[in-house]
């Protein structure tokens, strides 16, 4: 990589392309012994919600607590989400070996916890201008004059790029799970200018092992049609939760590598 001052940096392909998978396969103890304890803690409060998978079935749902409050389900997200979101905080303090697998440090929110969950609704807001720019030209009356319709989509379908331009700052999530200070915008739009193909070719990567585990964890959950048992559910419950954490890990990863790589294992930039 390049000096971190120049205006140029150069992003090693390799490293760029498979870092983050380099990061789950070498994790240490204290990170997987974090995952599973997430996953556990996590399952639990699903089952004692009422919302877990096997909610859908109604084999199940007929026999056990299930919730059926839209608005208390919606909120037992929100707190999972949250919850994913300290996972998220902890897993790249334990692969950065910055703090110990303790009580306080692992399971008492702080400030960096709230960045990394502004960060995910910030995005969120980024994929929902795109769905809004969707359904803008869904609802359009066509123009008979080409010009006019022609006008209309140019100024529509750039809003589409809006979530793609958002991915060259997944440093952020690095930073913010680090506790370091969030980079300047234009600073970032610097140093990943002329690496956009290797971020957007590893988010590929990233999406398509995330798709082939979600298929196949798909299809394990299908079980959940047959399930009447407590136990059975929880056993399901886990195993997707497992499956979903260690992706929620690789994009966590994916953030940490981006950050490192764009201005060092350090914090020497001293960015606001």
């Amino acid at each position: 990589m390049s000096d971190k001052n120049s205006n140029e940096i150069k992003l090693p392909w390799f490293k760029t392309l498979f870092g983050h998978f380099d990061l789950l396969l070498g994790a240490n103890f204290s990170a997987w012994a974090v995952c599973l304890i997430f996953t556990t803690i996590e399952t639990l409060l699903f089952a004692a919600s009422g919302n877990m998978a096997a909610c859908a079935s109604d084999v199940y749902n007929q026999n056990h607590f299930c919730n059926v409050n839209l608005l208390s389900a919606l909120g037992v997200r929100i707190v999972i989400i949250f919850w994913e979101c300290m996972f998220v905080r902890n897993w790249i303090e334990k692969i950065n070996k910055q703090t110990k697998l303790t009580i306080k440090n692992t399971f008492l929110p702080n400030i960096k916890d709230v960045k990394i969950f502004a960060l995910w609704v910030a995005y969120i807001l980024t994929l929902a201008i795109a769905v809004g720019a969707m359904y803008l030209l869904y609802v359009r009356v066509p123009n008979p004059d080409w010009h006019i319709e022609l006008l209309y989509f140019a100024s529509i379908a750039w809003l589409f790029l809006v979530p793609l331009v958002a991915l060259r700052f997944c440093c952020y999530g690095g930073a913010a799970a680090l506790g370091y200070p969030l980079p300047k915008i234009s600073e970032v739009w610097k140093r990943t200018s002329g690496n956009g193909i290797k971020l957007c070719l590893s988010l590929i990567i990233l999406i398509i092992i995330g798709l082939f585990a979600g298929t196949n964890v798909a299809r394990f959950a299908q079980q959940i049609r047959h399930v009447d048992s407590l136990l059975k559910a929880l056993e399901i419950e886990y195993i997707i939760i497992l499956v979903k954490m260690i992706i929620i890990a690789l994009a966590a990863n994916f953030c940490y590598m981006q950050y490192t790589l764009l201005f060092g294992s350090k914090n020497n930039d001293k960015t606001k």
